[in-house]
């Protein structure tokens, strides 16, 4: 059926008025085209772009990584007003991405732009802002070997890190293997989204930020769970955004940064 496949249910998560921001829906036939239908991300900063939805024929978009990019030269073209074609994004030799101007003696960072990307499934998300951010989508389905990867995330944590909370670091994970099934994969996405947010905010790979150690800024895993706005010391505040099949989990600079 040609048209536009229905969007995502809306949350509010209870920060305030919310703000819109556009999802970029797949129309058959029109393959990669910008929708006026909105998602609720409570941020004007987060863009959305579903590169397939639905099922049958629907094709996905070659090039995602591609498309997106095109569409962030766009934005950071108007938003700073610039041309879109003096702008590249370059990713660093840890993958973050970073936006340079062309100019006379070449390539210089663009002052006060950052931006954050993420992949998952068919969806990919991005921010752009005039302060650091960094963000991480995934697609809640799941996973073998979970008991695995939880006790890998355990061990990576710095429990004397001075965002960690917990008081009792070494039962973390056992405190884990006593939750329900599916409060347990919550719970491993919470942290496994946040975690990746952490590593791009400092620019590092995932491994070598378990090799530098996490926070653990809640004090159990209920209250991860929650998935709870928070500040996460005077330069970082973390916020969540769950939908049915997808979790969102932003760093902001905390104001004034």
């Amino acid at each position: 059926m040609f048209g536009l496949i229905p969007a995502p249910p809306v949350l509010n998560l209870g920060c305030g008025c919310p703000r819109r921001i556009l999802l970029l829906h797949y129309v058959k036939n029109t393959p990669y085209t910008l929708s006026t239908r909105q998602l609720d991300f409570s941020s004007a900063d987060i863009h959305s772009y579903c590169h397939r939805q639905g099922t049958g024929d629907l094709r996905l978009d070659p090039q995602p990584s591609t498309t997106v990019y095109a569409h962030i030269a766009r934005h950071i073209a108007k938003q700073y007003h610039i041309p879109a074609s003096s702008i590249h994004i370059i990713k660093t030799p840890q993958g973050k991405p970073q936006v340079f101007i062309t100019q006379d003696a070449g390539h210089s960072p663009l002052a006060h732009c950052y931006i954050s990307i993420s992949h998952a499934y068919h969806q990919s998300v991005w921010m752009v802002a005039t302060t650091p951010c960094a963000l991480d989508l995934e697609y809640l389905q799941p996973r073998r070997h979970l008991s695995q990867l939880v006790a890998r995330l355990c061990a990576s944590i710095q429990a004397h890190h001075p965002l960690s909370r917990l008081d009792h670091p070494e039962q973390l994970f056992h405190q884990w293997q006593q939750l329900a099934p599916c409060l347990q994969q919550h719970c491993f996405y919470a942290f496994w989204t946040f975690a990746e947010a952490w590593c791009k905010w400092h620019g590092n790979t995932l491994w070598q930020t378990f090799q530098q150690g996490l926070p653990f800024p809640w004090p159990s895993w209920q209250a991860l769970a929650q998935c709870r706005e928070q500040p996460l010391g005077p330069l970082m505040h973390l916020s969540f955004t769950p939908t049915h099949t997808y979790l969102l989990a932003v760093l902001r600079a905390a104001s004034p940064f």
